[in-house]
């Protein structure tokens, strides 16, 4: 799933800003953490190397007191990662210099720049090195560095429950396809252990390791044992997902990853793992194990009754569950509600601007009337369609619900219009009428225009002549409609007008509107003389 700018930003400060959230630290370890924080060096949303400055830590931290994770969000600027202060020239030389020899560093490739036979003497010199490093950075011409040596490991332990747990994916047993049950299908065995403990808040098998087989274990772990304050994995891209990200940071989890080739760095759910295969996955595969259901239930049973039960050896002659037992006091508990939200998937949809649809996965949901043609982000639950959540600059709008076609049409889902929305045509309006007043003012200062010549009848003329013939007074309306006509198609002969206005009184009387008259009249004037 994608994310914009904006939300890639926020994710990164509270990465920063996690070691400073745990309650129940002291001064002297909030100074600690603090302190590392700033030395520290990050990989920032745009690419680049970067060190966290005190006054910006403090600023993070207090706007994500006021507003939580939302109050790390900041409005995205049109002009982001445009190359303004340094010419394409420049810029395509540095870029040049770089992957002949990609050790140079910022200051030695803007000492080469000004000599540069392509660039003529150019100035360098106003030319930053941090906005140079960027974009350098965002072009793929990273500055390479040395090997660095792999240091000692050192064992260590949280000192509390839930204060870290591991998690990981491994190989799991063979079983029985469920769509063709005379083949063997490969299962995935994903699990979570509590560093302080070595109790395993949930473990499953599934026929994949992608990402919702991973949030459906988490999220089975956090219901029976709580939040842990931080999430340790490896770099597999399920726990560097973007809906990983979001859920720790709803819910105010720390996430860490280990270095690269050094798997010692989570070695407690390593050896989880080797004992459930060397203690379970023996007996499992000649338990006339059919179904994947049959394999959870089987492995749960002996994971409460024997790997829960058993004495540790790094317990102290403790089993798990009283180690963990032990610091339940401790255990922050989170509602089924906070999980099933910090889970959602998001993604951005417009909705139909005709039928006021939303399509998510080849399924259609039914959105209101006043969304029609309006771009929404999406949140859903990955194995719950029933329903999606509609969101708009960061505030839900609505919850919709999958479409369901019937041969007929339910009106009252459509509001009607009222007498003040809908339009009548030719209805008079005080503005309008006002406009119209001020034009024909303007008119009457040009007597080449307002002024008949010849045999050419005027407006005030022709209203006379037609009152005349109908031998009856006009309202405001009537004398509006006459006068529209008359400045629409005029000018016209004084005699013709009379004669036609005559011939139509005659044949149709003296009780039709004045329009009547008047169209009529244009269709008479209008006819080719034979």
């Amino acid at each position: 799933m994608e994310i914009d700018d904006r939300t890639k930003k926020a994710l990164f400060r509270f990465e920063v800003i996690a070691p400073l959230i745990p309650d129940g630290l002291s001064k002297e370890e909030l100074e600690a953490e603090r302190k590392r924080i700033l030395q520290r060096v990050y990989a920032a949303p745009n690419g680049r190397q970067c060190q966290v400055a005190e006054r910006t830590l403090r600023a993070w931290m207090s706007r994500y007191k006021k507003q939580g994770f939302v109050g790390l969000f900041d409005a995205a600027r049109g002009t982001f990662g445009a190359c303004r202060a340094i010419s394409e020239d420049v810029l395509k030389e540095a870029i040049s210099l770089r992957k002949f020899e990609p050790t140079l560093s910022v200051p030695q490739i803007l000492d080469l720049l000004p000599h540069a036979a392509a660039l003529q003497g150019e100035s360098v010199e106003a030319i930053s090195k941090a906005t140079l490093n960027r974009h350098l950075n965002k072009r793929s011409a990273r500055r390479s560095k040395p090997r660095q040596e792999a240091g000692k490991h050192q064992r260590r332990e949280e000192q509390f429950a839930n204060d870290m747990w591991q998690a990981d994916t491994a190989d799991g047993i063979w079983i029985r396809d469920p769509a063709n049950p005379k083949r063997l299908k490969k299962t995935y065995f994903v699990s979570f252990i509590d560093d302080a403990s070595r109790l395993v808040p949930h473990a499953q098998f599934y026929f994949d390791t992608q990402l919702p087989s991973l949030l459906d274990c988490f999220k089975k772990a956090m219901h029976k044992r709580g939040r842990p304050e931080r999430l340790y994995a490896d770099n597999a891209f399920i726990y560097h997902s973007t809906t990983m990200q979001l859920l720790c940071a709803e819910l105010g989890i720390k996430p860490s990853f280990c270095t690269p080739k050094r798997p010692p760095g989570k070695g407690k759910i390593e050896r989880h793992i080797r004992t459930c295969q060397e203690g379970f996955y023996k007996i499992a595969e000649h338990a006339d194990i059919k179904t994947l259901d049959e394999l959870n239930q089987f492995f749960l049973s002996w994971l409460t009754s024997k790997y829960h039960k058993c004495i540790h050896s790094e317990l102290n002659k403790q089993t798990p569950i009283e180690r963990w037992c032990a610091d339940k006091e401790r255990i922050k508990r989170v509602s089924p509600a906070q999980i099933r939200r910090g889970l959602m998937l998001r993604c951005e949809r417009r909705v139909d601007r005709k039928t006021a649809i939303v399509r998510l996965d080849n399924l259609r949901y039914q959105a209101s009337h006043v969304l029609a043609g309006e771009k929404v982000e999406v949140r859903f639950h990955f194995n719950d369609p029933c329903e999606i959540e509609l969101w708009q600059r960061g505030k839900l709008v609505e919850v919709a619900t999958p479409l369901v076609l019937r041969p007929d049409i339910d009106f009252k889902k459509y509001p009607g219009k009222t007498a003040e929305d809908e339009y009548v045509r030719g209805k008079a309006h005080e503005t309008f009428r006002a406009y119209r007043a001020a034009l024909a003012g303007k008119k009457q200062a040009e007597p080449s225009i307002q002024t008949p010549t010849g045999d050419q009848v005027g407006e005030q003329e022709f209203m006379a002549l037609l009152a005349e013939l109908l031998q009856r007074h006009f309202s405001q309306e009537e004398q509006e409609s006459v006068a529209n006509f008359f400045f629409r198609h005029a000018p016209f002969n004084r005699t013709a007008v009379r004669a036609g206005l005559t011939q139509l009184v005659e044949a149709s009387g003296a009780r039709l509107h004045p329009g009547r008259y008047c169209e009529r009249l244009l269709e008479i004037m209008s006819k080719p003389r034979r």
